[in-house]
């Protein structure tokens, strides 16, 4: 039984991450994807260290990290 798949999703356009007060990302492809037809910066916020480490291969500089790996952790971090 599939209980997760990390399917790309196509995206239309492009990206300008400028317009948001923060992007938070919870894997690694999806940094990767966004990334891909993004322009701009804001801030960021990684679910864990293999996501932080994609976003840091994209020249992200302000980044936050969740404490733990869950939904509720990362928009803790972002809250901060």
């Amino acid at each position: 039984i599939d209980v997760y798949r990390n399917d790309p999703v196509p995206i239309e356009g492009e990206v300008d991450l400028s317009r948001y007060d923060a992007a938070l990302f919870a894997c690694a492809s999806s940094v990767e994807r966004i990334f891909a037809a993004a322009h701009g910066s804001t801030r960021c916020a990684a679910i864990g260290a293999r996501t932080r480490a994609a976003l840091e291969r994209q020249g992200v500089e302000d980044i936050v990290t969740a404490a733990e790996p869950t939904a509720e952790s990362l928009v803790r971090a972002c809250a901060l």
